[in-house]
Parts: structure tokens; sequence; C-alpha cells
């Protein structure tokens, strides 16, 4: 199954999946968080693969000038929907990242929530963003890395092998057959150089599982305290639901020399 067919048919549930998630949502909070001070003043934003539109109130409140893509035509449809109820001048496009045709640059481009994992090649959709990007410009991708502490030590006992797969193969497979790829920093690394980092989901479940069980609803109430300081201070390499990396482009080559 293609990324667009994939996405249109998540689109139905994604709100109740994730937006309307407790965990789902807490994530979402920490980012925004973290992202503030980085986004702050930054006139000109992209953001790519904008879902249905759950970050319009962050940008709103950024008062950024705004355009947002999704490879989604129904993702693109309810982002439109939200654009209007919150009486924004967005500009949204049905699209993905290496197609995606513009003449301006952008102060900061924004891949939240695993968008960089679902691309088919990371390093041309890398060097697509790199050129849509001012000098001073930041990136941030929220991404899902190979390692995540509670789905390894749950996916060891019950010897699943998705759980191999995800932290020696970095692939796997949703459940509507989509193929994509999970991402560790030094991917990143080969355009951008990683200023900031923060990680999401260190102790607690992805939002799903935590839906999914009251074992999963009990361990979030007795590690989400410890989840808030955790995340701060922990290395990349750690892991998590999500990490979020805040990067800067390198200099081009023909600049360099």
């Amino acid at each position: 199954m293609d990324a667009q067919t994939s996405f249109d048919r998540y689109a139905i549930s994604y709100e109740e999946k994730f937006n309307r998630n407790p965990l789902g949502r807490f994530q979402r909070r920490q980012v925004r968080d973290f992202l503030f001070p980085w986004l702050q003043g930054r006139e000109n934003i992209l953001d790519v693969g904008c879902g249905p539109g759950s970050d319009f109130e962050f940008y709103r409140l950024l008062d950024c000038r705004l355009t947002a893509i999704d490879i989604s035509e129904q993702m693109t449809r309810l982002a439109k929907e939200k654009a209007l109820r919150l009486r924004m001048a967005a500009r949204i496009e049905n699209s993905g990242i290496e197609e995606f045709s513009v003449d301006e640059k952008y102060d900061a481009v924004v891949c939240n929530f695993g968008v960089l994992n679902a691309v088919e090649n990371l390093p041309v959709a890398l060097a697509k963003i790199r050129s849509l990007m001012t000098e001073n410009g930041v990136l941030v991708a929220v991404v899902m890395p190979p390692l995540q502490i509670t789905e390894l030590i749950t996916g060891l006992l019950r010897m699943r092998r998705e759980t191999v797969r995800r932290l020696f193969g970095r692939k796997a497979q949703t459940g509507e057959g989509f193929n994509f790829r999970y991402i560790r920093k030094t991917d990143l690394e080969k355009k951008f150089k990683i200023s900031a980092h923060r990680n999401l989901g260190v102790l607690l479940p992805a939002p799903d599982r935590f839906a999914a069980t009251a074992f999963w609803k009990s361990w979030s109430r007795v590690f989400l305290p410890f989840e808030k300081i955790i995340s701060r201070i922990v290395p990349a390499w750690l892991g998590g639901d999500h990490v979020c990396y805040i990067l800067k482009p390198e200099p081009d080559e023909e600049v360099q020399a």
C-alpha cells in the first residue's frame, strides 16, 4: 500500500487515536513547549505532513506565515477545514515533500510525529527540505527511533519478530500494510547538524498501546512524573516513542569550497 492510500484511511481515525488520546496530547504538548523558543519570531514556516491541522493552533500563537502540505487528500481536506474554523490564512496543498515546488524559502520546516519515517527516500527528502530553507533556518524532525524501552521489553518477553526488526533492521509495517523505516540521528546528520533534541515516551508506551489496555494506563500513571524529567536529560540514542530534533543546515559543498 502506498503512503497516500494509507494516510487517507488513517485520516478517518487520526483525531481519535492520537489527538484525543491522553498520551498523544501529552507528547504534542512536550513538542510545542520545546519548539516555542526555536520557532518564535520565524516568519515563514512550512509544515510537512500537516495531517488534519493538528498543530495549527500552535502556529497561530507564533503569528507566522504558514504553508502546510500533506500527501493525503483526506488529511489535506481536514486541514483546510481546520484552518477555516481557526480563521487562519494558511496555504494548504496536497503534496509530498519530494514533489513540492515553490519559489520561496522558509525560516523553519516542521516534520512532526513520524513524517520522515514514512518518506520513500529519506536522503532525497532531506535534500529537498534543505533546498527550501533559508541560510539560518531550522528543521524540526520528530521521528520514531529504533529503540523504545517499553516496546523492547514487552516484545522480547513475547518473542515478537517485529521487535527485532525494529531494533536491528529498522523496518516496520502498519496494520494497513504500509512500510516505513525507523530513523537514527546519524540518518539526519548528512545534510544537517543537531542543535538540540528532546526524547518523547522514553518510559511510557506508544499512545495506541496506552489506549488498548488497562495495564498500560496504570503504568503510565506511575511513570508520567518521571517521564517529564528524564525526557529532558537522556541522550538521543536512548530513543523513545519519538525523538524531537532541532537541526540546522550544513553549508552546501559549493559554499564550503
